[in-house]
């Protein structure tokens, strides 16, 4: 009967040390935003190379807008990245955006409401430790209206579970 708790007990012990390793570096996010495809995330905090095209959690830096505030965190995609070319051209009825030739996204210039929107204007490479990000719907305030985010306002890699 003994051997059967100390079994037990080991299991538990081995649950509770995995699951505590575990959290040291993932957790769960929930994104509440409509402005990336997803509910439920994996989040590594251990984030040390970020690519294009992988989901980060950002704390947002610019001007506050909307329900964006400083310091608010935002899941995003990387779209371009330090050392890639970006490019900026305006068309009749919006902004577009090029990373490495490639169009990557569009901006509107003006909201529903017919207020103008704010845009960013870059053309060249991005400067090191500097990301270009964006949301997956085409409404989302990102990059395309306030600017790059700084290597250090990401704070977690993000993989869509749900």
């Amino acid at each position: 009967m003994k051997i059967k708790y100390l079994k037990v007990l080991l299991i538990l012990v081995f649950f509770y040390a995995s699951l505590q390793l575990f959290l040291k570096y993932y957790q769960i996010g929930i994104n509440q935003s409509k402005s990336v495809k997803g509910t439920v995330f994996l989040l590594n905090k251990d984030v040390k190379n970020i690519d294009n095209y992988e989901y980060v959690v950002l704390l947002y830096d610019a001007d506050d807008y909307m329900n964006y505030t400083k310091g608010k965190k935002f899941i995003k995609k990387i779209i371009c990245k330090s050392g890639d070319n970006l490019d900026f051209l305006e068309t009749k009825n919006n902004y577009e955006y090029f990373c490495n030739n490639i169009l990557i996204a569009q901006a509107f210039k003006r909201d529903s409401k017919n207020n103008p929107l704010p845009h960013f204007n870059f053309k060249g490479t991005i400067p090191k430790d500097k990301y270009f990000v964006i949301g997956t719907h085409p409404k989302s305030f990102d990059s395309r209206y306030w600017g790059f985010v700084d290597r250090e306002k990401i704070i977690a890699g993000a993989t869509k579970l749900w």
